[in-house]
């Protein structure tokens, strides 16, 4: 989805160019630099949420971790932006957001398919059980 989503972006930004003076004309809804925010934020969430696992053992936890990952690269690029380094953008930041959605989302379905939570926690259980008392003399 998120592929067809991208290719989709370049035939439609040049449809998209409007008329309305300021940054509308300069800053279209369908345009490449929303598909690389869109998608860098996907990475970034999906990445942070895998790397999380090693840590966090709870779901909701990885999936925070990554969505606030995520999202704290995608405001800081556009605070940069804002002190006059680029373009400030808000649609930026709504490609950022759906963008983080969709990568917590995917790998939160991937962590659900492979049975990885169920499986930490059978792992952690037995470890607990198998591991002998600590005896200190």
């Amino acid at each position: 989805m998120a592929l067809a989503f991208s290719l989709a972006l370049p035939a439609t930004a040049a449809a998209s160019d409007t008329s309305d003076p300021g940054q509308s004309a300069n800053d279209p809804w369908w345009g490449r630099d929303k598909a690389l925010h869109f998608g860098v934020s996907g990475v970034l969430a999906a990445t942070g949420y895998a790397t999380s696992s090693l840590w966090f053992d709870e779901a909701w936890q990885r999936a925070s971790i990554g969505a606030a990952f995520a999202l704290t690269l995608g405001i800081t690029k556009e605070l940069v932006d804002l002190a006059g380094y680029g373009q400030p953008s808000y649609k930026d930041m709504v490609f950022n957001v759906a963008g983080t959605a969709l990568g917590v989302t995917l790998a939160y379905l991937v962590d659900l398919a492979t049975g990885t939570d169920s499986e930490s926690e059978q792992t952690r259980q037995q470890g607990l059980r198998l591991a002998p008392p600590l005896v200190v003399f």
